[in-house]
């Protein structure tokens, strides 16, 4: 399989857990390389216990709104139309939204 990963720039931390609850709700697996625990693959230099504390602001900015999105070599081009729907569908609902309920960040395994 492969990944496809975007970027939700400046979205406050609960705005992209709401968005990433309303497409697991829908289907769709994402991770968040924001999240404060690593998921799969989403680890970044903070999480990386064995490595001095360092500070990289620009990295963290670009970090905070980065998502993954697994895309196994099975998907056929309707599978990518339907999650790109889903996945517009979510940012619009949630990113035009004055606020945004608090949700955990949904645990994927």
């Amino acid at each position: 399989g492969s990944s496809f990963q975007f970027l939700l720039p400046d979205w406050e931390p609960a705005r992209i857990r709401a968005f990433l609850a309303g497409a697991v709700g829908r289907g769709v697996e994402l991770k968040w390389f924001g999240a404060d625990e690593p998921q799969a693959f989403t680890s970044r230099y903070p999480h990386w216990r064995y490595a001095g504390v360092q500070s990289c602001p620009a990295t963290d900015r670009i970090l905070a709104g980065l998502i993954d999105l697994r895309l196994p070599l099975t998907f056929s081009p309707e599978d990518a139309a339907q999650i790109a729907r889903i996945l517009r569908d979510e940012a619009l609902r949630i990113g035009q939204a004055e606020a945004v309920a608090a949700v955990e960040t949904p645990l994927i395994q």
